[in-house]
């Protein structure tokens, strides 16, 4: 009998070897600790990389700070305010090119804490930020995304609600999407639902809609080749009655949105964008709007309306020809 239970310790540590090897494969650290921090050094093809994130404001707001280092030299370093908490972070070669990136998945601190993936990478002494597509959840998305990274691709699980489900318990299945770091970006390379989110049946008047606003979305998927190269320029800040208009060189198609508290305020990322504005400081005074701010950030541009009351006025933000208009 002692010999018995010998032999299955003596398995049961090999298979666990055998584990271990097995995630080894792709180096990855997860949240360190509870509260709102995170702190993890990964190593990958003689390239080790220092990741961590503190409150800057209470866990809404985080303070991330990335360094890239070789032989003990720093070769980049960055650090930005983000408004996410990092919980899980992988060191691994996404676009075939020899060298690796750092993978960052975090998720807000609301309730279902929606997810968010970014990619840093580095070209000469400088850090980059990649950012996942914005708006393509679809409809019953309400967080709780999972993230994973297999070879050269990332991805994306989230549970799918119907209307009137509770948190925590989502009826409607679960949707997938696949994503590749190509090029300094992070594109969805295939959208898989689960067989119970087909969706209903439209009404002639709704098909009419819907294939118009589809042809719509792919002529703005397919510019020409002028818009192609043109990155957002922030032009202008602009307000009257019942709006806020951010002026720029063209249509920007590709925005995030996020709205904080304490002090409410709304921030707008533009992924690409930079700004030509000598002042970086907008005093508003209407709309329940304080000012706006603009601060460049690697690999996006961030615009700020800062709120004069303690909760963020109602409002939508839609795309024009010349930027995008917050309406109140």
């Amino acid at each position: 009998m002692e010999g018995y239970h010998m032999k299955r310790m003596m398995i049961t540590s090999v298979h666990s070897v055998g584990i271990c090897l097995m995630l080894a494969a792709v180096p990855q650290a997860h949240a360190s600790g509870h509260g709102c921090s995170f702190k993890e050094t990964l190593r990958q093809s003689g390239y080790q990389f220092d990741v961590s994130s503190r409150p800057a404001a209470g866990c809404a707001v985080q303070v991330i700070e990335v360094a890239v280092r070789q032989g003990g030299k720093t070769l980049a370093k960055l650090k930005s305010d983000v408004d996410f908490l990092a919980e899980t972070a992988w060191a691994t070669d996404l676009d075939g090119d020899s060298r690796p990136e750092l993978a960052v998945a975090s998720r807000s601190v609301r309730s279902g804490g929606q997810g968010t993936f970014d990619v840093y990478w580095f070209e000469g002494n400088s850090l980059r930020r990649a950012t996942l597509p914005v708006n393509e959840e679809g409809p019953g998305y309400r967080g709780h995304d999972k993230f994973l990274v297999a070879g050269h691709k990332i991805e994306r699980t989230f549970p799918v609600y119907r209307d009137g489900d509770p948190d925590g318990r989502p009826s409607n299945g679960s949707r997938s999407i696949l994503y590749q770091y190509r090029a300094g970006r992070i594109v969805n390379i295939k959208s898989d639902e689960s067989a119970d989110m087909a969706a209903p049946a439209l009404a002639p008047a709704a098909r009419e809609s819907a294939e118009a606003s589809a042809t719509t979305s792919q002529t703005e998927e397919r510019p020409t080749a002028m818009a192609a190269t043109a990155r957002p320029i922030i032009q202008g800040i602009t307000s009257g009655q019942a709006y806020i208009d951010i002026r720029a060189n063209g249509r920007i198609t590709e925005y995030k949105l996020l709205t904080l508290a304490r002090p409410a305020r709304l921030a707008i990322d533009i992924p690409g964008g930079r700004s030509a504005m000598a002042d970086q400081v907008v005093p508003i005074g209407q709309n329940g709007i304080k000012r706006v701010r603009i601060g460049d950030n690697p690999g996006f541009l961030r615009v700020v309306l800062d709120a004069r009351q303690a909760k963020f006025p109602a409002h939508t933000v839609t795309a024009t020809e010349q930027g995008l208009r917050i309406a109140f």
